[in-house]
């Protein structure tokens, strides 16, 4: 469950970067690593905040994702989401307490 492919996705991160809700609760409820990496140190919920897809986000912050966590370039999804000028993202990212980072 916790694998990554060729490409280095992993299958939580490949369904939030396409909004796929029903994937993601199916992958977390048979046990995938809510804040798994891929190769570029992003998390599902990285991925999800770039592409501001707000359900994807609260399902990842439910299953207890860490708003904290940095990718390989010491960026979270608060600043990615800031970034883009994204903000919704934003607000969902700051009402689950982002303030720092996590490697």
């Amino acid at each position: 469950m916790d694998l990554k492919d060729d490409s280095g996705a992993t299958a939580p991160g490949r369904a939030s970067k396409s909004g796929q809700v029903d994937t993601m609760r199916v992958l977390l409820d048979a046990g995938a690593a809510v804040d798994l990496k891929d190769d570029f140190g992003k998390t599902a919920l990285l991925l999800a905040s770039v592409q501001k897809y707000l359900s994807a986000m609260r399902v990842l912050l439910d299953a207890g994702a860490s708003v904290d966590a940095a990718d390989n370039n010491l960026l979270t999804a608060l600043m990615l989401a800031s970034a883009n000028g994204h903000e919704d993202t934003v607000r969902v990212n700051r009402g689950r307490g982002s303030g720092g980072f996590e490697r």
